[in-house]
């Protein structure tokens, strides 16, 4: 297959406007996390659980959980590999 041929092996060649639309949906979806992470995370959560009530320590071990889930998943593909699995 030539690798200046923009067709995938069943033949389906994308236009200029797929192209186009590809790159405006992975910025959008990069925008969105960019939201949504800001929301989540750092002073605004913080004022948010201590609108509802919440102590210093549950506004702490909250937005530490970020932090950890990305440890665990660094590492969760070298403990995955690790297991046995079932043949299908």
């Amino acid at each position: 297959m030539d690798k200046h041929n923009n067709s995938s092996q069943n033949g389906f060649a994308m236009s200029l406007a797929d192209y186009e639309r590809s790159r405006l949906m992975a910025i959008i979806e990069g925008i969105s996390a960019r939201i949504i992470f800001g929301l989540t995370t750092g002073a605004f959560l913080t004022g948010y659980l201590k609108f509802l009530g919440a102590d210093d320590d549950l506004c702490g071990l909250i937005a530490a959980i970020p932090g950890l889930a990305s440890v665990i998943q660094f590492f969760s593909p070298m403990l995955l590999e690790k297991l046995s699995r079932k043949n299908l």
